[in-house]
């Protein structure tokens, strides 16, 4: 095995990428003093698998301060640097699939973890990944079942629903607070409800927010923990147009360039290439 490490530095911050080679594997490890993040791929492949992605102050060091990563921001930063990496590198990738498990610690607790995918699914109507890395679900079904949950977020939080909501929390150790926040949101959608407590703190869905978006999905046919996602490498590094399509809405004609693996090709029913219908479902 063979292993080579590089200096990654971003605007804010810097890191090592060590990739370890062997004959038919080459696992990417990100992280400074901690490897907080791990990518694998089969040498003839043209999907990646993230194996691992995991918050740590010492993933990486600020270039200014020296001081460590930091949440929200600096997260969003570090795992947009491995991505380009990866692409960058690693050019015949469509992309990489992983399992969505993503949590978020609550500042106020103990500690405790919270489903930050099903925190983003209420409040956003994408998962942490999808919101800030246009990831998507190889099945694009799915999406029908995110449709569910906006109906129920999009309902005011005085009306026919609230009886619902009340029996997901009925045993969350922030339920005085929570109830608190329901009176001054009556006229208000759950939505914002939802964006009112995120700005507080993770800990107000903590025991109950993954019961509450479970409710919603056809469980039979998908399993959270297990749904596969992909970040595809045109939306991480822009490539060039491989192909022109002819749109026609009444008497107008629109001409779109798009990749060979574009997403758009879902809706327009363009179909290229087995090797690419390896990620796309349909």
């Amino acid at each position: 095995m063979s292993t080579t490490i590089y200096n990654i530095t971003t605007p804010n911050y810097k890191f090592n990428a060590t990739v370890k080679r062997d004959d038919e594997y080459i696992e990417i490890e990100f992280g400074q003093s901690a490897n907080c993040s791990i990518i694998t791929l089969a040498i003839d492949s043209n999907i990646a698998y993230l194996s691992t992605f995991d918050f740590d102050e010492m993933c990486a060091t600020n270039i200014y301060d020296l001081s460590s990563l930091k949440r929200n921001d600096g997260t969003r930063e570090f795992f947009r640097a491995t991505l380009k990496f990866i692409f960058n590198n690693f050019p015949n990738l469509i992309g990489i699939v992983f399992e969505d498990q993503s949590f978020i610690s609550s500042r106020l607790g103990d500690g405790e973890n919270v489903s930050l995918r099903d925190i983003y699914l209420c409040i956003h109507s994408n998962t942490w990944y999808g919101y800030h890395f246009k990831a998507k679900c190889i099945f694009p079904e799915f999406y029908d079942e995110i449709k569910k949950i906006d109906k129920f977020m999009g309902s005011p939080v005085g009306g026919e629903n609230l009886e619902d909501f009340l029996k997901f929390i009925e045993n969350s150790q922030m339920r005085t607070k929570i109830l608190e926040l329901v009176g001054e949101h009556t006229s208000k959608t759950f939505r914002s409800l939802f964006q009112t407590m995120w700005k507080i703190d993770a800990l107000y869905f903590y025991d109950w927010i993954t019961p509450f978006v479970k409710s919603h999905i056809d469980s039979e046919k998908y399993s959270l923990n297990k749904l596969q996602w992909v970040i595809y490498q045109e939306f991480v590094i822009p490539i060039e147009p491989k192909y022109t399509i002819e749109i026609s809405q009444g008497q107008q004609i629109y001409h779109l360039n798009i990749g060979k693996h574009s997403y758009l090709s879902k809706y327009f029913n363009i179909h290229y290439s087995k090797e690419y219908n390896k990620i796309y479902s349909g």
